[in-house]
């Protein structure tokens, strides 16, 4: 900065008897500066001077194969990008009829990938969590696979159809649990078969009694939560299951949400229930407020990301200090799993706006897809951006 200051000084002191008035004086101190930032960019550097945090903002922003060349550009990159490629938000996987492949979306970069998955063609996507998503080949045949892994847990068979699943934590896990809700006749009676992996069947309750307050399964799939599972009724209240002590509760409060019928997404952040009611181009959030026990509507998601699927809606927190700008510019949103036309851009909607960035009636909606974390698996690439193998952080 202090050699710039010098050199507009001496220029400006050169040209100083042409000076008529203060403009001219102005609009000559802009030009030397111009020049001098020009002369500084024309200067040739080295890719290794780049400082260790403009190199790694720029890596946290690529694809795997952006990722894997930028990495082979020089030594000094090589040694400072790790070599494993590491994903920073959730991505949707998704069905394309058209081509009849599965794909996977990421928001942060925009770009869309092929998916070679053979295990999954034919095949339903009930719902994800941690990687892992739980699907169906018919309607009582259920298993578990990891699409990054290609990792797969059988269940037995469902007997029945049922109107919303999901599960507590990943089937690697001692303690995961499957739930399906559906209303049995005369339907106000609920049926709730529960399963763990390497379980022989599964295990049933039914509320004989009828349920009162009136409940009826809505198609949004329950969140676990601190040992109970959260089911949304489609009159607006909640159903709970407690799995430790095998029983089913219809709240009377938090009092049902007083808003039109649309399409309902329930999730957990920050230890908190977020219910989220789209309707066509409004959406409306509300988290529960378990000290009241009531629904309290969210103007503002601040450091939050919002992701909305029939099977499986997520959130995701941005660290504000550490971020990159990608991951920024997704704060205070909610991605929808509708794409625009023909195109890969998927529907936004922007809290601050309140408003969608694509116009939402020409956008059209994936059924069979998820929203998927990818953020607990590490890549290992290739120079050319091929993934070699996939492996847990956590292990």
């Amino acid at each position: 900065m202090g050699q710039s200051n010098v050199n507009i000084k001496a220029y400006t002191e050169k040209i100083q008897p042409k000076l008529i008035n203060a403009k001219e004086k102005e609009a000559t101190v802009k030009m030397a500066e111009k020049s001098t930032i020009m002369q500084i960019f024309i200067e040739e550097r080295p890719w290794s001077d780049l400082p260790i945090e403009i190199v790694m903002l720029i890596a946290t922003m690529l694809t795997p194969v952006a990722y894997a060349r930028m990495r082979s550009i020089c030594k000094s990159w090589q040694s400072i990008i790790p070599s494993a490629w590491l994903p920073l938000t959730p991505c949707l996987l998704f069905h394309e009829e058209v081509d009849g492949l599965y794909k996977f979306f990421d928001p942060m970069t925009k770009r869309v990938y092929a998916a070679d998955i053979p295990e999954l063609y034919g095949a339903t996507i009930h719902f994800s969590n941690g990687g892992w998503v739980l699907v169906s080949l018919d309607i009582t045949s259920l298993f578990f696979f990891n699409p990054f892994t290609k990792e797969r847990i059988d269940l037995p068979d469902l007997i029945f159809f049922f109107s919303s699943i999901s599960f507590s934590s990943i089937p690697t896990s001692p303690d995961c649990v499957v739930i399906a809700v559906i209303n049995v006749e005369p339907f106000d009676c609920i049926l709730i078969s529960t399963c763990s992996p390497g379980a022989q069947s599964w295990a049933k309750y039914i509320c004989d009694g009828g349920v009162s307050p009136l409940f009826h399964v809505d198609g949004t799939n329950p969140v676990f939560r601190n040992g109970l599972f959260y089911c949304p009724g489609q009159e607006g209240n909640l159903g709970v299951y407690n799995i430790i002590e095998d029983t089913w509760n219809v709240l009377k409060i938090p009092m049902p949400l007083e808003v039109p019928r649309g399409h309902c997404f329930l999730m957990e952040s920050k230890g908190e229930l977020l219910l989220v009611y789209l309707l066509c181009t409004e959406i409306h959030i509300f988290s529960l407020d378990e000290s009241k026990m009531v629904w309290v509507e969210v103007e503002v998601l601040e450091d939050l990301t919002l992701f909305l699927s029939r099977s499986t809606s997520l959130a995701m927190i941005a660290n504000k200090e550490a971020t990159t700008t990608a991951t920024k510019d997704m704060m205070n949103k909610v991605y929808i799993s509708r794409f625009f036309r023909d195109s890969n851009d998927a529907l936004v909607y922007n809290m601050e706006s309140k408003s969608h960035h694509l116009d939402f009636y020409k956008s059209k909606e994936f059924i069979n897809c998820t929203w998927i974390d990818p953020t607990s698996f590490e890549f290992a690439l290739d120079p050319h951006g091929n993934i070699l193998s996939v492996t847990s952080r956590f292990r």
